[in-house]
């Protein structure tokens, strides 16, 4: 079993757990923040001037909320990532065709990132906003990177899950999820059926790139209302791989 990491410098932790509590409030003060995080109100307090002269917590009133310092930092991160530049324009095709939100996931510390995401009249209010982490094994992108990352990745990324505190990824990936992922693999095509977000539906594809490496996947994400039968299961599972398959061709893949 993967034991769980070591934090050498406590100052720091505790600075991003007081950055995730106050994302997470859409803002908050002293007070709350420290019964929430069991710490004292000037121990926090000082962090939250720091992180405030730095500009990556910004006050309002008596209240803190995230700066647009970090704006910065992840357009520049994405920015970084070749797949999210050739991806885009196919992914904005995609939701107009659609008409659904349809989004671009990809894999980072063995948690699901939403890279990019686009919808031609607003979307599913079911979809993950861009830069949400979920659990990979909840949603059918994450499903669809699982199903072709190397058996020790897996598994690294399982004991990941069965260690972290957050509820969604409690249950890991256990004996009905391996028999999903052998599925997706074989037809490459992998379905969100409620796993995350009760009422939720999708498709999505994995996406390799020239070295025959899965970088990624592509979903399309709806209410189940407007996603089942054959518009999920041939239409729109068409329409992935479609895309999967342009974004390919663009990194070399083809």
């Amino acid at each position: 079993m993967a034991r769980k990491p070591k934090y050498t410098v406590k100052a720091t932790r505790t600075s991003f757990q007081i950055i995730a509590a106050v994302r997470e409030r859409d803002g908050a003060g002293v007070t709350e923040l420290a019964e929430h995080l069991d710490l004292s109100k000037s121990a926090v307090h000082k962090h939250l001037q720091t992180l405030t002269e730095m500009g990556y917590l910004a006050r309002e009133g008596h209240a803190y909320h995230v700066g647009l310092r970090f704006l910065q930092l992840g357009l520049h991160a994405r920015s970084r990532v070749q797949l999210y530049e050739i991806a885009r324009p196919e992914v904005e095709r995609l939701a107009g065709t659609t008409g659904e939100r349809v989004s671009l996931l990809v894999e980072e510390g063995g948690r699901g990132i939403y890279l990019f995401s686009a919808a031609a009249d607003g979307g599913s209010p079911l979809a993950s906003p861009e830069g949400e982490h979920v659990a990979l094994q909840t949603v059918a992108a994450g499903k669809a990177i699982l199903a072709h990352l190397p058996a020790d990745r897996v598994a690294a990324i399982a004991c990941f899950a069965s260690e972290s505190d957050e509820g969604d990824r409690s249950e890991a990936l256990r004996s009905p999820i391996q028999n999903e992922l052998q599925t997706v693999h074989e037809h490459g095509l992998a379905f969100d059926r409620g796993e995350g977000i009760t009422g939720r539906r999708g498709v999505a594809a994995p996406i390799r790139d020239s070295a025959q490496a899965v970088v990624g996947a592509i979903e399309i994400v709806g209410p189940e209302g407007r996603m089942s039968g054959k518009r999920l299961e041939e239409d729109f599972a068409g329409l992935v791989l479609s895309t999967v398959t342009a974004i390919e061709t663009a990194l070399g893949a083809r």
